[in-house]
């Protein structure tokens, strides 16, 4: 597969091309004149042929081209000399023998439907005759001044330049230069406010003349004008406005420039430039349009160079042999790039071509002229490319001959007219490996995204036989990777890169992607290389590929040079070792020399992420090493509670021994409010302690839990620890009483705030009080006075067998006595009494009674007339339930949010049977402000009424006036506060949802839940839980009591000095 950058295409052709050389084509005529437009996605070209015809083209992108041919006529005088397209590429100007102007609307001809100004005819030729007699001309230019005139220049045989206004159809100045005018050319300068005339004579002297410009006229005062609201304003000077002579515009000899060098106006690098060519020296220096300095650039060309066209990166040269044979040369202006002394000498540069195209013979080259091309050229070429690519990969490659160039407008110069003159196009040759080395996947890796790759500039070039498009056939970064990978020429393919101004760096990291993807591991670090990627990247490259020996090589390379690198990107890689190493040790576990080296790193090193390092050894259980750092950087507590994350709680009895050996114990305790602890057996957790008395005193609950699992001689330890009599016993009882007294003469707010301040807090962690104290120390003497006892009634030796306890019986669910904000629920033998305000019937009374009134206690009689026996009641703002033996529940009062959960909104009076629950056996009711819950046997949840909270935990907000699940199972308890509820299931765990905005969920933030979560930070099983108007409150198996949320008293107290507050800055603005 050969790699071109350019491919050459025959867009027309007037004659067939000549069969050999020496021998012209016959059969067609020749091209005498031509003009070129582009601007966009349009372009049009003029071509004026020997057989007097005018053929034009028209190219849209995206339509098919449009072609007419017109006839010119056939009198000798009104043959024409020269010719020229206006700025927007509508009309052509012609000048014949004689003088006379034609103005052919072109686009026109070619697209009627344009809309363009019509100025001229728009369907015929109109003509201009001559007002004053001068030479025949030579050359025309169609100059559109800065005030929109269409002024024809035109030159003749003896120097004349006459300038004709074409919409008036009259002279409007003429100068002249002297002798006879070769060419003419326009310049404009960057900021478009000059516009120059460039002159080439036959006999090579160059002369410019000033046309036009444009010059601010400043006010003595610009901001008094500006204030008096005058604009500044733009003055134009014109050659045609100048009545007298004046020097500035009168024709000047371009003195610095020999009779060899050919000027030419072109675009490049953004800007306009003044091109002049020394065709003897084969030399090319560029200036800016007003030739204010020395040359910008100088560049060497090939020899017998003749047209030359510059872009921004290449130049496009044609050059012809003695033997006619014209070529077009694609030259690097990096490459050809020399300085001013230089270009004196005789020197060749043929490097600099980088391609070259053999035109057919016999055919002279008429103008050359810059083609840019859409971006939907790149997709076709990238489409173009994979089907070679699948040609390849098929192993279905065909040889192509030379194509004739005048059968199809697009057929491609190649073959043996081809040839390529650099070093990059000769080893692009190389980039095709054979196919049965090549794998698709392969392919596809060293294939780059067309649409983002850079799109270079053509040419069209005008010969006397037909005309041709040189343009891109590829993009060059897909050639620099075929260079790079596939051939494996750095050098040539750093050439294409310095030639075009890519991005190596990039180009050369994409080239070493893809030999990793080969296996090419050595070649892949030699580029990584020379893209001056990052060390990071390049090892995360290795490391991606799985070459895991050259990612440690090279890692030891790099970091064997301290101070070498930046701290970033030193701190990087050696983040980048730590997971290296730890993954050789995982692979290879059996390997201590990996294990030493990793452990010399760790330990030498500092400039690795220490947290990052624990988090990475915690997490692989690489717990030896984790504590080695751990000891080295004091960070053994950090390392317990990144093990306590992981949910390994489990220590080795070596590492344990060392840790409490170096002074840990503490850290053991306290880490993970005590995880480690508590995962210990009995025997050393109880061994731990004893270690610390400080702790084992305030863990006397974890103790507790284990004593019947502890031998006799550690019970004993115990008992002399937690001794009364003993001083740090003693001294532990006398802070206790200290602190309860203090407890007891606080106020609301301090309780608030010592809540708040321990409520993260672990509670086995809490300095244990007397009670507790003096009960675990007599609970020892007990189990040991049991063991004595039990040895010497059975004369079996001790053991720490569990002594059975007798165990208490959980207390009941069942509520005789409910209280809401303004009524109460009693319930006794002779049935259930209710009193307090009687508002929305909550009191279910019926309607006897007013909203306003109050009752005194009173049965509430249509449940004894039922013979309803109540077993338990709630009570909520406005309404009542009551749960009855059978496991029916029934509700009255208010129902304005659905909270009787009898599928209707209106208020009932009287007890109502909750038919929505008579399928079901309930064990449990419960009520909140305006919301209800109830717990049936099969440990299933059912709520309803007020959810604008989520308290219903239906996960949404809506309110329900029937009963509907929960998603929790084997529930046991459920409570209700104000707007959130509590859920505790048989296993011990809590689930609270609803209002959060007090902490009251547990959750560790003030957001409202919507379905049930699990609280999580419980230490232990949870036996009770309660929900309070603001707070809930859970008790464990070992006697603990956890508490969030909020008093209401302080809630009260915060909205009363808030509402004072408010009060006191309206009086204070008040006038």
């Amino acid at each position: 597969m050969k790699t071109l950058l350019f491919e050459v295409a025959s867009l027309l052709r007037t004659r067939p091309p000549a069969q050999k050389r020496g021998v012209p084509g016959s059969g067609g005529p020749s091209i005498g004149l031509c003009n070129w437009w582009q601007e966009g996605k349009r372009a049009l070209l003029v071509l004026l042929c020997d057989n007097g015809f005018l053929l034009l083209q028209h190219y849209i992108e995206g339509r098919k081209v449009v072609t007419r041919q017109l006839p010119w006529f056939q009198h000798p005088a009104k043959a024409v000399r020269a010719m020229a397209l206006d700025p927007r590429g509508t009309w052509l100007v012609c000048t014949s023998v004689r003088g006379f102007l034609y103005i052919v609307p072109a686009r026109l001809l070619l697209d009627p439907a344009a809309a363009v100004k019509v100025l001229w005819s728009k369907d015929d030729v109109t003509e201009i005759r001559p007002t004053n007699r001068h030479a025949q001309p030579t050359c025309i230019e169609w100059w559109n001044t800065f005030d929109d005139k269409q002024i024809a220049i035109i030159g003749t045989e003896k120097g004349e330049l006459v300038f004709v206004d074409l919409v008036l159809g009259r002279e409007v100045a003429s100068t002249e230069v002297r002798e006879q005018v070769a060419t003419t050319d326009l310049i404009r300068d960057n900021n478009n406010s000059t516009v120059h005339l460039l002159v080439q004579t036959v006999s090579g002297i160059q002369w410019r003349l000033l046309l036009e410009q444009r010059s601010s006229i400043l006010p003595e005062s610009p901001g008094t004008a500006s204030g008096l609201g005058f604009e500044m304003v733009d003055a134009l000077d014109s050659f045609l406005h100048t009545d007298e002579f004046r020097p500035e515009f009168a024709p000047k000899v371009l003195n610095q420039f020999t009779d060899d060098v050919r000027l030419s106006a072109q675009q490049a690098k953004g800007c306009s430039l003044l091109v002049a060519q020394d065709r003897g020296r084969a030399v090319c220096k560029v200036y800016d349009s007003g030739l204010h300095r020395s040359p910008l650039y100088v560049y060497r060309l090939p020899h017998d160079s003749s047209h030359l066209l510059l872009t921004d990166r290449l130049m496009f040269v044609t050059t012809a042999s003695r033997d006619t044979q014209v070529k077009l040369n694609v030259v690097s202006n990096q490459m050809a790039e020399t300085s001013a002394e230089e270009a004196q000498t005789e020197d060749t540069n043929t490097h600099s071509v980088i391609q070259c195209c053999t035109l057919p013979p016999m055919e002279q080259v008429i103008a050359v002229y810059r083609k840019t091309f859409p971006p939907g050229l790149l997709k076709k070429m990238e489409s173009l490319y994979d089907q070679s690519q699948d040609r390849i990969h098929g192993n279905q490659s065909e040889g192509r001959s030379g194509v004739s160039l005048h059968n199809q407008s697009q057929d491609r110069i190649q073959g043996n007219q081809l040839e390529e003159r650099s070093g990059v196009a000769d080893l692009s040759a190389k980039a095709s490996p054979s196919p049965r080395n090549v794998d698709q996947s392969e392919a596809d890796l060293t294939k780059i995204d067309f649409s983002q790759g850079t799109l270079l500039e053509g040419c069209v070039v005008v010969t006397t036989a037909g005309v041709y498009e040189c343009r891109p056939r590829t993009v060059p970064e897909q050639l620099f990777l075929d260079l790079a990978v596939k051939a494996g020429d750095t050098a040539s393919a750093e050439k294409l890169g310095i030639t075009l101004g890519l991005d190596m760096n990039m180009l050369y990291e994409v080239s070493a992607d893809c030999m990793l993807s080969r296996g090419e591991v050595t070649q892949a670090v030699k580029l990584y290389q020379l893209s001056k990627a990052p060390h990071s990247k390049r090892i995360k490259k290795l490391a991606q590929y799985g070459h895991m020996t050259e990612v440690m090589t090279h890692l030891k390379q790099v970091l064997s040079k301290p101070g070498e690198l930046p701290a970033k990107e030193e701190k990087q890689l050696c983040d980048c070792a730590l997971h290296c190493y730890t993954q050789q040790i995982l692979q290879h576990p059996d390997r201590p020399a990996i294990v030493q080296s990793f452990r010399e790193f760790l330990m030498d090193n500092f400039h690795y992420d220490e947290q990052a390092a624990l988090q990475l050894l915690a997490s692989r259980g690489l717990q030896e090493l984790l504590f080695e750092v751990a000891k080295a950087r004091a960070l053994v507590p950090t390392a317990l509670e990144l093990l306590a994350q992981q949910g390994t709680l489990y220590l080795s009895g070596t590492i344990l021994s060392d840790l409490l050996s170096k002074g840990y114990s503490q850290a053991v305790c306290t880490a993970a409010g005590g995880a480690f602890l508590k995962a210990l057996p009995a025997g050393e957790m109880a061994a731990v302690l004893l270690t610390q008395p400080d702790l084992a005193l305030a863990h006397t609950g974890l103790l507790s839990s284990c004593l019947p699992q502890l031998e006799d001689s550690t019970l004993l330890s115990l008992a002399r620890l937690f001794d009364p009599s003993k001083s740090l016993v003693s001294r532990a009882l006398h802070m206790a009483r200290i602190r309860h007294r203090t407890i007891s003469s606080s106020s609301i707010t301090s309780i608030s705030s010592m809540e708040s301040d321990h409520s993260h807090s672990d509670p086995s962690s809490r300095s244990a009080n007397t009670r507790q104290l003096v009960q675990f120390f007599l609970n020892v003497l007990i189990l040991l006075n049991y063991r004595r006892d039990h040895h010497l009634e059975y004369g079996c030796p001790e053991t720490a067998g569990e002594v059975p306890v007798k165990r208490k019986t959980p207390l009941s669910q069942a509520a005789v006595v409910s209280c809401g904000q303004q009524h109460v629920a009693l319930l006794t033998e002779e049935g259930l009494y209710t009193w307090g305000r009687a508002h929305q019937g909550r009191l279910g009374h019926g309607d006897l009674m007013g909203d306003s009134g109050y009752v005194p206690p009173m049965r509430v009689e249509t449940l004894s007339i039922q013979r309803v026996q109540v077993m338990s009641v709630s009570c909520g703002m406005d309404h009542t339930l009551a749960l009855c033996e059978n496991g029916k529940v029934y509700a009255w009062g208010s129902s304005t949010y659905g909270q009787l959960g009898l599928g209707a909104w209106d208020r009932h009076t009287h007890p109502t049977l909750v038919t929505q629950l008579q399928v079901v056996q309930c064990v449990t009711v419960a009520t909140g402000q305006y919301h209800s819950a109830a717990l049936d046997g099969e440990g299933r949840v059912w709520t309803w009424g007020w959810g604008v909270h989520g308290q219903l935990g239906q996960g949404n907000a809506e309110n329900l006036s029937t009963p509907q699940l929960v998603e929790v199972q084997n529930a046991v308890q459920v409570t209700a506060g104000h707007a959130h509820t509590a859920v505790l299931t048989r296993n011990g765990e809590v689930f609270t949802f609803g209002c959060g905005l007090h902490g009251q969920l547990g959750h560790g933030s003030t957001d409202k839940a919507s379905s049930p979560c699990r609280v999580q930070g419980i230490m232990g099983k949870v036996t009770q839980v309660a929900c309070g108007h603001f707070h809930t409150v859970v008790l464990t198996s070992s006697q603990h009591l956890y508490i969030f949320g909020r008093h209401p008293q302080v809630w009260k107290q915060y909205l009363q000095n808030t509402r004072r507050a408010r009060v006191s800055a309206s009086h204070t603005h008040s006038p």
